[in-house]
C-alpha cells in the first residue's frame, strides 16, 4: 500500500479558533485576543460551494498512492511514526532521504554540524529489525531527528558553536537525547548554533 500528499482544506467544522487555556487578565487585553481570533476565523471560513486550499497547513497522507523517498523529510514527526509502524516506510529509507538532503543542502545552508552517517544507518537498521521482530521501541520509532550543538550526545563531537571545544567527545548523553533515544528516535547530527 502507498501513500500520497493531499492538501488540507478548512471546512466549517474545522475548529480554527485556538484560544489559549489561560486568558490574561484585564478586558482590553482579552478583548483584543478575541479579535485577533476571530479575524483569523473570518479570513480563513471557506466560501458557499468553494474550498480554501491552506498550503502552509500540516500535509495529510491517503492510502493508496505512491510516495517518493525525496518526500519523506516533509513529512512530520507523527505521520513518519505512523508510517514506519505501519511498514509503509522503512526507518532506512527515512534516514537515508534525509541523509540525502543533508548532503545536497548542508554545503548551502550550514545546519549540521556533525553528521552521524554511519552511525544512523547502523541505528536504522537496528531499529528495522526490531520492528520485523515486532517489538516496539516507543512513540518515535525509526524517525530521525537532530539536535542542536549544545546538547551533550555519548560518543559524538560537541562543540557548543565555539571552535573552543571543536574536539570535545561528551561521555553521556543529554536528558532529552536520552529520552529522544528512549523514545525510538534516531540521532542524524548535530544542529548548527545559528
Amino acid at each position: 500500500m502507498s501513500i500520497i500528499p493531499v492538501p488540507a482544506y478548512i471546512t466549517p467544522t474545522t475548529p480554527l479558533r485556538r484560544r489559549p487555556p489561560y486568558q490574561p487578565a484585564g478586558a482590553g487585553v482579552e478583548r483584543g485576543l478575541n479579535r485577533a481570533y476571530d479575524a483569523v476565523d473570518r479570513a480563513f471560513t471557506r466560501p458557499a460551494g468553494r474550498l480554501t486550499c491552506l498550503p502552509w497547513l500540516r500535509t495529510t497522507f491517503v492510502k493508496g498512492a505512491t510516495l517518493k523517498k525525496a518526500d519523506i523529510p516533509f513529512l512530520t514527526a507523527s505521520d513518519l511514526a505512523g508510517l514506519i509502524k505501519e511498514r509503509e516506510v522503512s526507518p532506512v529509507e527515512a534516514v537515508e532521504a534525509y541523509l540525502d538532503r543533508i548532503e545536497a543542502l548542508n554545503d548551502k545552508l550550514y545546519a549540521y554540524l556533525t553528521v552521524c552517517r554511519e552511525e544512523a544507518l547502523q541505528a536504522a537498521r537496528e531499529s528495522e529489525k526490531a520492528l520485523a521482530r515486532g517489538e516496539d521501541l516507543g512513540p518515535l520509532h525509526g524517525v530521525p531527528v537532530a539536535v542542536k550543538d549544545q546538547l551533550h550526545t555519548a560518543g559524538i563531537r560537541t562543540t557548543f558553536g565555539t571552535p573552543i571545544f571543536n574536539d570535545f567527545v561528551p561521555e553521556e548523553d543529554a536528558a532529552v537525547v536520552s529520552s529522544l533515544k528512549s523514545a525510538g528516535a534516531i540521532l542524524l547530527g548535530k544542529l548548527n548554533m545559528t
